[in-house]
């Protein structure tokens, strides 16, 4: 069931369209959430249009829907969009084809690069996108501290410190991310959410005009306050890095708030 919010609640029958969180929304540490399988089937029953939007830069589109598609939930490459891939439509508009960028980064992100026609470079970089990976080594980030020195373009999927996982909170992104912005002065170009950006390739996936398109998120700022400003209706599950606590406590409400997905598509199938 809906949870009661501050927020006007227009009517569920007008959403024509989704863009849906990963992480705390539809799995948490690999798994999937309860409701997950059940809303994803919904939309694919219903042929709704939505992404799976997600600011995590690790995985390739493939990579990620072929794990949603082992947990039960049939979500196409072509439906999913990551950070990483809205920091690489970024660069495509600031550097050439055959430009050397730096990556840290996973494999699968740097895969991504290369196959947008980028050379990867750990001297003369003229360009440096930063992710947190398994592991990184000092000369590598000496690298991207003399190529930021020289005026390399700056550009991370994400400036989140911390991220939700089965057993707590894993290390994010912004970690790394501060601590170059710390050691050369330099203001890294941010990219996934909460940035206008990302939801700008969202929506062009979605293919609705944001009027129409809903929001569903677990992070108060950078799904619901983000979604809203980017013109969408917002809708807030609990099952990731907000509770019923900080919801109350909280001056940003979202249009509808349920306990998981599963109440949403509940809430969807009710209002047809």
């Amino acid at each position: 069931m809906p949870l009661l919010v501050a927020a006007s609640r227009p009517q569920l029958a007008s959403v024509k369209g989704f863009i849906v969180d990963l992480d705390g929304v539809l799995w948490r540490g690999g798994e999937a959430l309860p409701g997950a399988v059940e809303f994803i089937r919904h939309l694919e029953g219903r042929s709704r249009p939505y992404v799976v939007a997600t600011n995590d830069p690790t995985a390739r589109p493939d990579e990620l829907a072929g794990w949603l598609r082992e947990l039960g939930m049939p979500v196409a490459p072509e439906r999913v969009l990551t950070a990483g891939m809205v920091v690489i439509e970024a660069l495509q508009r600031k550097r050439p084809r055959g430009a050397e960028v730096q990556v840290i980064g996973t494999d699968s992100l740097k895969q991504l690069v290369v196959e947008a026609g980028y050379r990867l470079a750990e001297v003369n970089a003229e360009a440096v996108i930063v992710t947190l990976p398994e592991e990184v080594q000092m000369s590598e980030l000496t690298q991207a501290i003399r190529a930021l020195n020289r005026g390399a373009e700056f550009l991370a999927p994400n400036r989140e410190m911390v991220y939700p996982s089965d057993d707590g909170v894993g290390a994010g992104d912004g970690m790394l991310v501060a601590a170059l912005e710390a050691a050369t002065g330099r203001r890294a170009r941010v990219l996934g959410k909460p940035r206008r950006a990302f939801f700008r390739s969202a929506l062009r996936m979605v293919g609705l005009p944001a009027a129409e398109v809903l929001v569903v998120g677990d992070n108060l700022r950078s799904d619901i306050q983000a979604g809203r400003r980017a013109g969408c209706r917002t809708a807030l599950v609990l099952t990731g890095m907000t509770d019923r606590e900080q919801l109350a406590a909280s001056g940003e409400k979202p249009d509808w708030a349920f306990e998981d997905v599963r109440g949403l598509a509940s809430a969807l199938e009710a209002a047809r």
